[in-house]
């Protein structure tokens, strides 16, 4: 199997970028209250065969900020 040393380090660098801006952006839409969604955005390149780039968040509730329609089955305060 080959290693794509660069391709992996390259991944990296724009999983941090992608943090970044995320976290920019919301600060921007103002979705930036307890700084938790922000501190929770996480990124690793998961490497198997080929390599992937994950970005997610550790607070349940940016699932609800993505898709309103999975925020349907809780209340308020289980997501916050």
């Amino acid at each position: 199997m080959r290693v794509f040393k660069h391709t992996n380090i390259t991944l990296r660098e724009v999983g941090d970028m992608l943090r970044v801006k995320l976290q920019d952006e919301l600060k921007f839409q103002k979705h930036n209250a307890t700084g938790r969604l922000s501190r929770g955005l996480k990124y690793n390149v998961v490497k198997r065969g080929i390599s992937i780039l994950n970005v997610t968040s550790s607070v349940a509730y940016w699932k609800a900020v993505n898709n309103p329609a999975f925020a349907s089955g809780y209340k308020q305060k289980d997501l916050l």
